[in-house]
C-alpha cells in the first residue's frame, strides 16, 4: 500500500504529520480526507491515536492508527501509521492472466490481503488454493482443448496428480508447482513439523508462485501477440 504524509490538527497533539493511504480504501479516488481524533493511548515511548477519515470524494470513512514517538519525554510531530481499516490493497496482474483466470486473481488477494495481517497460516493455504485454481484453469484452457469432458477430467484430479501429469517433463512448470503445493500443505496439516517457520515458508512459497504466473503470463503473451504476421 502506497502511503504519503500530510499535515493536521489533531487534539492530543497539535499540528503534526500523519501517514495516511495515498488513494482512499473505499473508492481508490486520491486521497485528501478530512481527519478527526477519535482516541488516545498514552506510553511512555509513545502516543497513539486512533482517527477518523472522510474521503472528501466518496464520502465514507476509513481509520488509521498513528503513532508519535516520544523523545525525551517529549512527543514528535511526525507520526507512523501502523495500521488501516478497510484494508484492501491487492496486488495487480498482466490484464491477460486477469481475463484467463479471475478466480485466481480473487483468491491470491485473498491470501495477500490474511498475509498483510499478518494471519501467515491463513495466508499460506489461501496461495495454495490459488495456485490449484491456476494450474488447472491452465491445463484445461491450454493444454486440453477447454471442453467439458476435458473439465471434468481434471475436476476430479487432486493437485499433486494434476501436476504429475501434466507438468512431468517440464521442470520450471513441476519445481515451480510443487514448492507451493508442499508448502501450502504444511500450512493445512495437523501434523505439521515443529520447526515449519509460518513467515519464512510464505516468503519461499510466494517466490515459487511468482515464477509459475511469470511463467503463464508469458504464455499467455505469446498465445495471444498484438501483431500478427
Amino acid at each position: 500500500m502506497k502511503t504519503k504524509i500530510v499535515e493536521t490538527y489533531l487534539s492530543s497533539v497539535g499540528n503534526g504529520k500523519i501517514e495516511i493511504p495515498t488513494l482512499c480504501p473505499n473508492c481508490g479516488v486520491s486521497n485528501n480526507p478530512q481527519n478527526s481524533s477519535m482516541g488516545t493511548a498514552m506510553y511512555s515511548d509513545s502516543v497513539i491515536i486512533f482517527i477518523s477519515h472522510i474521503c472528501t470524494s466518496c464520502n465514507v470513512a476509513f481509520q488509521t492508527l498513528q503513532r508519535f514517538n516520544k523523545v525525551n519525554g517529549k512527543t514528535e510531530s511526525n507520526a507512523t501509521m501502523i495500521a488501516v481499516y478497510p484494508s484492501t490493497s491487492t496486488t495487480s496482474f498482466d490484464k491477460k492472466l486477469e481475463n484467463f483466470s479471475p478466480r485466481f486473481v480473487k483468491s491470491y488477494n485473498e491470501a495477500f490481503k490474511a498475509e498483510q495481517e499478518g494471519l501467515f497460516s491463513l495466508a499460506g493455504m489461501g496461495y495454495r488454493a490459488a495456485e490449484e485454481i491456476l494450474i488447472k484453469d491452465f491445463t484445461w484452457k491450454i493444454i486440453e482443448d477447454g471442453s467439458e469432458d476435458a473439465y471434468k477430467k481434471i475436476a476430479k484430479m487432486n493437485l499433486n496428480n494434476t501436476i504429475g501429469h501434466y507438468f512431468k517433463d517440464d521442470d520450471i512448470y513441476l519445481v515451480s508447482t510443487d514448492v507451493v503445493r508442499i508448502n501450502g500443505n504444511g500450512y493445512a496439516h495437523w501434523d505439521k513439523p515443529e520447526d515449519f517457520d509460518d513467515k519464512k515458508q510464505l516468503e519461499e512459497l510466494k517466490s515459487y508462485l511468482n515464477i509459475f504466473i511469470s511463467v503463464v503470463t508469458t504464455k499467455l503473451m505469446i498465445l495471444n501477440p498484438p501483431v500478427s504476421r
